[in-house]
């Protein structure tokens, strides 16, 4: 299987005749109103990260190995957060049976706030080969407040 994108944005609409796919609003900076979010400190006093709210999709586009071949695997989103820890993994699986590419998309509500600074939405799939996962992905969220 291979990967060929992943990319944070506000919307994603699927057309379900051609299954092409539009992209809106592309994010990689996001800004935490302090003043509106009851979270101002919360993250350092427990070091638990706060559920800030975050509409978003994670959109993820794989493509099968060889056209003719159907594919499939599991896939996983990991958060890196800036600290180094990882939230996740959110697992979903990638399908190519019956078409050559998919688009998979992860929606957001909510965000798991644990401070200012450079998050990564780490996109791994696990190899059926070797049972073991590879990240094949990294998107980059800069937190602002």
């Amino acid at each position: 299987m291979k990967h060929r994108f992943a990319i944070l944005c506000q919307v994603s609409v699927v057309d379900t005749l051609t299954h092409n796919i539009s992209l809106f609003n592309l994010i990689d900076r996001f800004q935490v109103d302090l003043d509106n979010v009851a979270v101002a400190g919360k993250e350092s006093e427990n070091g638990k990260p706060v559920s800030v709210p975050f509409a978003a999709h994670l959109v993820v586009m794989s493509e099968r190995s060889k056209t003719s071949t159907p594919e499939s695997c599991a896939a996983r989103i990991v958060l890196q957060l800036p600290s180094g820890k990882e939230i996740g993994p959110s697992l979903f699986r990638i399908d190519l049976s019956e078409f050559r590419r998919t688009h998979n998309v992860i929606r957001f509500n909510v965000f798991p706030y644990c401070g200012v600074g450079r998050y990564l939405f780490d996109v791994e799939y696990n190899n059926s080969e070797t049972g073991k996962w590879e990240k094949v992905d990294s998107v980059p969220l800069e937190v602002e407040v």
